[in-house]
């Protein structure tokens, strides 16, 4: 029998301030274990890319990660979850998780964060599955790159539809909560979508569909529709 599952965002959605690979990368920075050389690199890639109307190879590049250790920025990402991210988790979808789980529903985090950062933000709010950009590792050192597929748009709906045949998740009885138009995507695969403190495009996009809308999270407000379990 297929489980129901509550597909959240992280990125603007879970977190309420940032993203997690910007606090990961500016405590790296703090603690000298990423470079202002190697941002400088990534950075040059990335406007290259955007350049060359490639964004989405611009968004799956961590050329910035490239040719450093594993293992010391993996352990530095957990102090980053615990310390950095922990503070800015939204109260209320918190709630809204703990209220999915209690109803025996999986939980999963769909995110094109780092993907060790994914699976210590995963360990922190007891997420069942989580589906973030998995980072190429050679002889224990990234290379830089990111394995398909990289979790933004069209690559949300490809790892989350997945994920939900690998987990035989039920995703007609699924709620999916996320902040950005480009997530229209992978919120319409789902019975109940959410927009979270909606960007324009996806505001405009669960009007016109009815979808459940949670404003600013930081005023924890309730959600205009219906609630888990429904």
């Amino acid at each position: 029998m297929r489980r129901p599952a509550a597909i959240f965002d992280v990125d603007g959605t879970l977190l309420e301030r940032g993203s997690a690979e910007r606090h990961f990368l500016a405590r790296a920075l703090r603690a000298r274990q990423v470079s202002p050389l190697h941002v400088l690199g990534g950075s040059l890639a990335a406007l290259a890319a955007w350049s060359a109307g490639q964004s989405g190879i611009y968004a799956a590049s961590k050329r910035y990660l490239r040719g450093l250790e594993c293992a010391p920025l993996e352990a530095l990402g957990v102090h980053c979850v615990h310390e950095d991210v922990r503070p800015y988790l939204r109260r209320d979808l918190v709630r809204e998780l703990e209220e999915h789980r209690a109803r025996g529903w999986a939980i999963v985090l769909l995110t094109g964060t780092l993907d060790f950062l994914g699976m210590e933000i995963a360990r922190l709010v007891g997420a069942d599955h989580v589906a973030s950009a998995r980072l190429e590792r050679r002889d224990g050192r990234f290379t830089g790159r990111v394995l398909p597929p990289y979790p933004h748009g069209a690559g949300k709906v490809e790892a989350l539809l997945a994920l939900a045949a690998a987990c035989e998740l039920d995703l007609a009885s699924s709620h999916a909560y996320a902040n950005h138009g480009s997530d229209v995507a992978h919120l319409e695969r789902v019975g109940h979508p959410h927009a979270v403190a909606p960007d324009r495009r996806l505001r405009r996009v669960a009007g016109a569909r009815g979808w459940s809308v949670h404003e600013d999270a930081r005023r924890n407000a309730r959600p205009r529709g219906a609630r888990p379990g429904g």
